[in-house]
């Protein structure tokens, strides 16, 4: 499996030949999107029989993160192995790899609301193109938010950070000189939570996620140099979101002061998990590769065959699952999870193989 499968994203063609392998990505890639994907697909569903399994699946806002810093890693890995790369082909083969699925996800979703005949505001034209836009969040949580997931899709949030991620990467790794990087991208970030405390608003809110992504490129240049992979080595980029965190911290602080109840899911806490989260997902990482990543294929290796198609399980599960009830005449929950774990398994693999191959030979001759 090439390096590049493991972010979240996939292996567009023009990125897709870095000369080596990291099976530990692709085994944390397909591990996270079964983990999201099984979260929702088991919310409320089987209490009764295991009456803990909420609490196990608590955390796909943490997971979600793990993906940013994956992404991040492979990112950089790929771009590194190609330093002639070329904006244009960079850039279109992220748009060929993230549109593709992304697209046939809204489809689906916009088929499924006239359907069902939908009222839910979320259906309309404008959230339909402020989505294919990449300008999508989850507004019933978190202030300043621009467009709604489209049809309520929530995975579809993190989507537009990545896209706008990528676009900020390309520019800042050719025009800015590899030591002042994380510098830069850390003044960025913490600049836009400041502005962030004051005026909530959706672009301010992509620039301050960006160091979090930003990490997953330190620790690339780290490994790609041959640099210790230790704190000392990403102290920048860690400091930048542990900046950021603590800003969060001071908003939670105030609002809680304030009188405002505070919720784990929404605005403010929300946004301090993900940077918290960040930081210890980033030094858990760093602690399991000096010990040689001792038991992580036992753990996660079985997940290792998801991870080619992982990023379609991510996209179509809920969608197709949760919005169409497509198997709800099944009354027994614990056979109804195991078939709609199968169902979606079966259409992300499908999707991945066929409509995505096609279309990357379509457009990346």
């Amino acid at each position: 499996m090439n390096t590049v499968s493991a972010a979240q994203p996939g292996s567009p063609s023009a990125l897709a030949s870095a000369p080596h392998t990291l099976w530990q990505l692709d085994a944390v890639r397909g591990a996270a999107a079964a983990y999201i994907a099984l979260a929702h697909l088991c919310r409320d569903r089987l209490d009764d029989i295991f009456p803990r399994l909420d609490l196990f699946f608590s955390f796909g806002q943490e997971v979600v993160i793990a993906f940013f810093l994956l992404s991040g890693f492979v990112i950089h890995w790929s771009v590194e192995h190609k330093p002639g790369l070329a904006f244009r082909d960079y850039l279109r083969a992220r748009a060929v790899r993230i549109y593709p699925l992304f697209l046939l996800t809204l489809l689906l979703a916009f088929a499924i609301a006239r359907w069902q005949h939908s009222a839910d505001p979320r259906t309309d034209w404008s959230t339909l193109l402020g989505n294919v836009l990449m300008l999508q969040d989850w507004g019933v949580v978190k202030p300043g938010v621009w467009v709604e997931v489209y049809a309520g899709v929530l995975v579809l949030w993190s989507l537009s950070y990545e896209w706008w991620f990528y676009v900020l990467y390309y520019p800042i790794s050719r025009r800015i000189a590899p030591a002042k990087q994380a510098w830069v991208v850390g003044a960025i970030s913490l600049s836009q939570a400041v502005v962030c405390w004051w005026w909530p608003n959706q672009a301010s809110r992509f620039l301050m996620y960006f160091c979090i992504w930003w990490t997953g490129v330190e620790l690339a240049r780290a490994y790609l140099a041959r640099r210790p992979m230790t704190l000392a080595t990403l102290a920048v980029p860690l400091g930048a979101v542990s900046a950021v965190a603590l800003v969060l911290g001071g908003l939670v602080w105030r609002t809680h002061t304030a009188g405002i109840p505070l919720q784990a899911g929404a605005h403010p806490v929300l946004e301090l998990r993900h940077f918290v989260a960040a930081v210890l997902i980033t030094v858990a990482a760093l602690a399991w590769y000096r010990v040689h990543w001792i038991g992580l294929r036992l753990v996660l290796g079985a997940f290792i065959p998801v991870a080619p198609w992982a990023y379609a399980l991510y996209l179509l599960h809920e969608p197709l699952v949760l919005h169409t009830n497509a198997l709800g005449f099944i009354t027994h929950p614990l056979l109804r999870v195991i078939l709609d774990v199968i169902l979606v398994c079966v259409a992300a693999w499908l999707a991945e193989t066929f409509f995505q191959r096609w279309c990357r030979r379509l457009l990346l001759r």
